[in-house]
């Protein structure tokens, strides 16, 4: 069966939403390779909280590596504890938002707005009650008839809840929206909701009466406001309602003691500059192919019904690359096409990566002393795998390595 541009075997389905812990990846399975977009992470996060949950909770917000132990520690169907999924062997990085190196991924940023608002509203969103305006609307995935929203309310104050935005659905922009909590009705005039929107607006919050802008956080009297995308700003405060406001940033508030950030200045908010998000560059490494993959393996069904990852000695007939260790010791990342890859040093499992379509990274600074050169081996694409694949995967059958870089 396909599903969008990826392949799906039947009896899979792709969710809508994630069943991991909120805001945190998803780990890719041999037998489902999951691809996890910010927006997957950030409007979880979103819908969880105006939910009525209080608790930022993660399961894996930093990726790690399993240790070494007398057998393998991955989880796989052939065992009696963990026969759903069979996972990588080594790497345990679940996409989280610091990668299993400790690279700031793009939700990282993202979410830091829900972790200062959280911060510094989390008291007061606690004794919150939930309310949902449209309960009584088709909960169905895919629905895009009506915009989804709630609110959190006690006494007079609120925050509103707004999540335009379904993992691979086709959500389109709302038009003619406008709110009504705690006797306010907001913005004066119908807005439209742009596709993709998830934010949290504020309802007689530190005299803000409203604001089509995200609260962010307060910090020695100072409130941080976000300017959604595509939706006008329009703040009522002190008997006055500012339309169309623009962002000025960090340098000048809009009225008094109001600050609206961009995205981008919301995202990297307090942090120190060095920490800030930033284009990382790279540097070429250099590689050559020594052998040619072998016979192709037999890609069996396990107790769970879905395919079974490759055992060691299906590695003996992969393509194997030689790559040169570079003297600086970054995060090497290596860009290949295959069904999945392990990396090597004198003989030693140091990474394993199922492919996606996203890179296979290895911290350089983990190489014990005197390792000049790696070995990668990877196994080809099949044809008619058993296997979801997303659309950014190259399913074409095969193997190649496309590139190996070194971020600084």
């Amino acid at each position: 069966m396909k599903e969008g541009n990826g392949r799906i075997t039947k009896g899979d389905e792709l969710y809508p939403f994630f069943t991991c812990e909120l805001g945190g990846g998803m780990m890719t399975s041999y037998h489902r390779r999951v691809y996890v977009y910010p927006q997957d992470a950030y409007s979880l996060a979103i819908v969880k909280l105006g939910s009525g949950s209080n608790l930022l909770g993660y399961y894996m917000y930093h990726g790690g590596t399993n240790p070494e132990g007398h057998a393998y520690l991955n989880e796989m169907q052939r065992t009696p504890y963990t026969n759903w999924n069979d996972l990588p062997v080594k790497t345990y990085d679940f996409q989280a938002p610091l990668g299993e190196f400790g690279q700031k991924n793009p939700h990282y940023y993202i979410l830091r707005k829900l972790h200062l608002f959280m911060h510094d509203y989390g008291e007061t969103l606690a004794s919150m009650d939930a309310s949902f305006p449209q309960a009584d609307k088709p909960q169905t995935k895919g629905i895009d008839s009506y915009l989804r929203w709630s609110y959190r309310q006690k006494d007079n104050s609120a925050f509103v809840f707004v999540n335009n935005y379904e993992r691979l659905q086709n959500i389109t922009d709302k038009k003619g929206v406008q709110f009504e909590v705690c006797g306010v009705k907001f913005p004066q005039k119908k807005m439209i909701v742009p596709a993709g929107t998830c934010c949290i607006f504020p309802v007689n919050i530190d005299g803000i009466q409203y604001a089509t802008a995200q609260i962010v956080a307060k910090r020695d009297g100072k409130i941080y406001l976000e300017q959604i995308a595509g939706i006008p700003t329009e703040i009522a405060v002190d008997g006055k309602v500012l339309r169309n406001v623009r962002a000025k940033g960090l340098v000048s508030p809009i009225y008094r003691n109001i600050y609206l950030l961009t995205s981008a200045e919301a995202e990297n908010l307090f942090l120190p500059e060095e920490e800030k998000y930033r284009v990382q560059s790279s540097i070429p490494v250099s590689f050559h192919k020594k052998q040619d993959a072998g016979l192709l393996r037999k890609i069996t069904i396990g107790v769970a019904g879905v395919a079974e990852e490759p055992v060691d000695a299906d590695f003996e007939q992969a393509a194997i690359y030689r790559i040169d260790v570079p003297s600086e010791k970054g995060l090497l990342s290596i860009k290949y096409q295959g069904d999945c890859a392990r990396l090597y040093a004198d003989g030693k499992l140091l990474a394993d990566n199922f492919y996606n379509g996203r890179e296979f990274l290895y911290g350089l600074w983990r190489l014990p002393q005197g390792v000049k050169q790696l070995e990668l081996r990877i196994l080809p694409m099949q044809a008619d795998e058993p296997v979801y694949f997303p659309r950014e995967a190259d399913t074409t059958p095969g193997e190649k390595v496309i590139a190996c870089v070194l971020y600084d």
